[in-house]
Order: C-alpha cells, then sequence, then structure tokens
C-alpha cells in the first residue's frame, strides 16, 4: 500500500499519528505470505495454535513483532487484551511512543472475519 500512498491526495490535518494509525490497519490486517513481496509481513502464525489461549498469545506476538519490524516510529511499551464482547470481537489496548508523545491505542480483532479495526488513538497528555 505504502507505494500507492504517495499518489493519492492527504487530506488536510493529516498527522504523522494518523499515519501510524493508517499503517497498522494495513499492516495487522494482511495476511502473512499473502499481498506482500515481504514473505514474512502480516499476521498469520495463530492459526496453527491448538487452542484459543495460545492462539491469543500467539496473535499478541504476531501484532508486537511486527510493529517493531514494519512500524519505526512507533514504539509499543505496552499491549494488553481487554476481553471479548458478543460479536466475538477481542478488544485490545497498546500503549506507545510517537515523537517521543505516549498514545493509548484501542484496537479490535473480528475472530470471525480476522480482521483488525484500529478504533481510536489518544494522547495520553491529554487524558490525565
Amino acid at each position: 500500500m505504502g507505494f500507492f500512498n504517495r499518489f493519492r491526495e492527504l487530506p488536510l490535518g493529516n498527522s504523522e499519528l494518523e499515519s501510524v494509525q493508517e499503517n497498522l490497519h494495513y499492516l495487522l490486517n494482511a495476511r502473512e505470505g499473502y499481498g506482500s513481496v515481504i514473505r514474512d509481513y502480516g499476521i498469520g502464525n495463530y492459526y496453527a495454535q491448538p487452542d484459543t489461549i495460545h492462539a491469543v498469545r500467539a496473535l499478541l506476538r504476531e501484532v508486537l513483532d511486527d510493529i517493531a519490524r514494519y512500524e519505526p516510529r512507533l514504539k509499543v511499551l505496552s499491549l494488553e487484551t481487554k476481553g471479548r464482547d458478543s460479536n466475538m470481537k477481542l478488544h485490545l489496548e497498546l500503549i506507545g511512543l510517537i515523537g517521543g508523545a505516549r498514545y493509548l491505542f484501542k484496537l479490535s480483532f473480528d475472530q470471525i472475519y480476522n480482521h483488525f479495526s484500529v478504533d481510536s488513538a489518544h494522547d495520553l497528555r491529554t487524558m490525565e
């Protein structure tokens, strides 16, 4: 997606935070081995786990590894699960640094459709 994004019209007010959010959306929804010439780009190893607990652990590990590898602007400080809702969505909270500022990202993972949403990102300085 990065190549095509060079040619699109950027909306006014586009910030580094919005760019990181957008990149997280693409990265977390890419399937490993598909859609990129980079073999390990994306998420996918959690499928091979024998049960839910191991699958969630593997998913969190993959998220952390992929962010460290492919989104260097975001330094992850913590990633926690916040439970599931009735629609089988796993909710996650990620706290990370972008340009020295701490941000809280609220993520959700639809276990039925294997789809991540980056629901919101908040500057923690404004929330204190």
